[in-house]
């Protein structure tokens, strides 16, 4: 009786298209059979461009599709003067080198081992990377904070580096969008394609009026708040993959509605500022009290503003106010940055850890992050299809610093003690913290994780998210599914969103593996092989021990009450088949 009624549960979950969250057929005693979201499935089966996924396959170095490359050796600051014995200034020399790099086209200025005292801001051009030895062996250290070297030039707590690039976020206009299109489509009509081509990536722009587009971010459920009014809220890249007469059609799918009163607006990618690189070195800074929030002097480590298909790769910060910051910038990744102190600066330690603002597909993956900045990891200001992903804290707070961040993915992150999710920051006059399609996927901490308050955002979606809350009451359409993060299969949205389109797994890191996978970072233990601990080693408190079930909780889906009905069935079924097998056995 008990298989012929699991066989009509199951039958009616494959007639609603939800087979992938039925407990497998292995699932016997204390096992936990993987469980797929009908949002996704198993391979993206169930994925549809216009629902609350965005397609993250793009996040990250030239859309994901290239590895970081070994960029060739041009210069080595020793040739220019450097002497690396932690005591002369060794600026100068590092800006010759920096410069030869430029001049000779491009390629990587080598740093080799040692402890390198600088007094000045570093300029990295478009085309250069700047390369240590290894994050053990070369080290940058800057006694002074901006401020101190450049008293007055900017506002040290809202960006800036001692390692910085800068381009122009000024593109050439190609054409206008003549009709409107809605979020999903991949055709577009425009007045004049003749200066398009097939193959071409464009970047398509909307402008905000009377807030109606910083409410469309919100999916029309709230305001984006006054002070988004008027602002550029939309910048999308995708390529062109077909044009006939005045019909474009894209490569991705639109992330937005366009409409005329936003004059939508076709540009060229023409970046004036790529390919930079900052890889396989220390940034210290000395051990000072952190003065506290919008106090910051600027002892800040990474900055790129404005900047296309660049990367940072195997960095440590220590005793930082800003870690690593991308500003108006897209397609680039920092991948295994670590952040940490050597001393004792407070808590917090510092302002962000790692940032985003403004632009869009970059990529934050494999990070370590062993301090408590106020900001831990920051998406703000319109920022979309951004990804942090397998990365770990002490005790990560995820920032959604308001002004419309739209379409954020977390996926595989260990946030440590889990005792401040959802500590966020922003002015209360840029609307909620978190735009639309806010989706975290496979998030765990040491203990069972409260979702955020109901005004925090609309039409959020958590999957794998290890809570026992139900959606607060007022949520602007949350979808909930309760399936514990050591349960969803896949376990990484993006990685499976990369493996769909792109094939083969997601790269660890583009390039050669940390030499100092395994180290220490003072305020935490020790990291594994892969220098990360992976999310859902360790479930915590409120793990599930029975299977759960991906049901889907949010109102106003379609087929919502059947498709609830029928995945509840088969969870008590489950353990129905559980306690019968425990009784057995015993």
């Amino acid at each position: 009786m008990a298989r012929r009624a699991l066989a009509l549960a199951l039958a009616l979950a494959l007639a609603l298209g939800i087979a992938g969250c039925a407990p497998s057929a292995s699932d016997v005693g204390e096992s936990r059979a993987a469980l797929t979201s009908p949002l996704w499935g198993m391979r993206g089966e169930a994925f549809v461009p216009d629902g609350r996924l965005m397609d993250w396959s793009y996040a990250g170095y030239h859309a994901g599709e290239d590895a970081i490359p070994d960029v060739p050796p041009v210069a080595d600051v020793a040739d220019f003067g450097a002497v690396a014995d932690g005591a002369t200034d060794d600026g100068e020399a590092f800006e010759r080198a920096i410069a030869a790099a430029e001049a000779a086209g491009g390629g990587a200025v080598v740093i080799g081992a040692g402890r390198y005292l600088l007094r000045r801001r570093l300029e990295i051009p478009g085309g250069v990377v700047v390369r240590g030895a290894g994050r053990d062996q070369t080290t940058l250290y800057f006694p002074e904070p901006l401020e101190a070297l450049y008293p007055g030039a900017q506002n040290w707590s809202f960006g800036g580096g001692f390692l910085y690039s800068r381009g122009s976020s000024a593109l050439p206009m190609r054409t206008t969008v003549s009709a409107d299109a809605a979020r999903g489509d991949t055709v577009i009509e425009v007045a004049d394609a003749a200066d398009l081509a097939v193959g071409d990536w464009i970047v398509i722009t909307q402008t905000d009026v009377d807030g109606t587009l910083m409410r469309r971010l919100h999916a029309d459920f709230v305001d984006g708040g006054a002070d988004n009014v008027g602002d550029e809220g939309l910048r999308f890249p995708t390529r062109i993959t077909a044009i006939d007469g005045a019909t474009v059609t894209l490569e991705r799918a639109l992330p937005l509605d366009l409409e005329g009163r936003w004059s939508p607006t076709v540009l060229a990618l023409e970046p004036r500022r790529a390919e930079v690189g900052v890889e396989g070195l220390t940034i210290e800074f000395p051990v000072t009290t952190y003065p506290g929030h919008f106090n910051e002097e600027g002892y800040n480590g990474v900055h790129f503003a404005n900047v296309w298909h660049s990367w940072v790769r195997d960095v440590t910060v220590l005793n930082a106010d800003y870690g690593v910051s991308f500003t108006g910038s897209f397609f680039c990744t920092a991948t295994g940055v670590h952040l940490g102190t050597t001393g004792d600066r407070g808590d917090p330690v510092g302002h962000h850890g790692l940032n985003n603002g403004h632009g869009g597909d970059n990529l934050f993956v494999d990070f370590d992050i062993r301090a408590r900045f106020i900001h831990d990891l920051t998406n703000e200001w319109y920022a979309h299809g951004v990804v942090f992903t397998r990365g770990r804290g002490d005790d990560l707070c995820m920032d959604h610093h308001r002004a419309a961040p739209y379409s954020t993915l977390w996926t595989e992150l260990d946030l440590g003690a889990g005792t401040r999710p959802w500590a966020s920051g922003g002015r209360s006059d840029r609307g909620p913290h978190t735009a639309a399609y806010d989706t975290l996927w496979n998030v765990s901490a040491a203990r069972t994780l409260s979702l955020p308050a109901a005004s925090y955002g609309p039409r959020m979606t958590f999957v794998g998210f290890d809570t026992d809350d139900t959606i607060p009451g007022g949520a602007d359409d949350w979808y909930l599914e309760a399936v514990r993060s050591d349960d969803i299969e896949p376990p990484n949205l993006w990685a499976a969103m990369r493996e769909r389109r792109l094939g083969g797994p997601a790269p660890d890191d583009g390039g050669p593996p940390d030499a100092d996978a395994g180290a220490r970072v003072d305020g935490g233990g020790e990291l594994d092989d892969a220098g990360r601990t992976r999310p859902g080693d360790d479930a915590g408190p409120g793990a599930s021990d029975d299977g759960g079930c991906g049901c889907r909780a949010a109102t106003g889906t379609p087929g919502g009450a059947p498709v609830g009905l029928a995945l509840l069935m088969l969870a008590a079924l489950a353990r129905a088949r559980r306690t019968r097998d425990r009784r057995r056995r015993s």
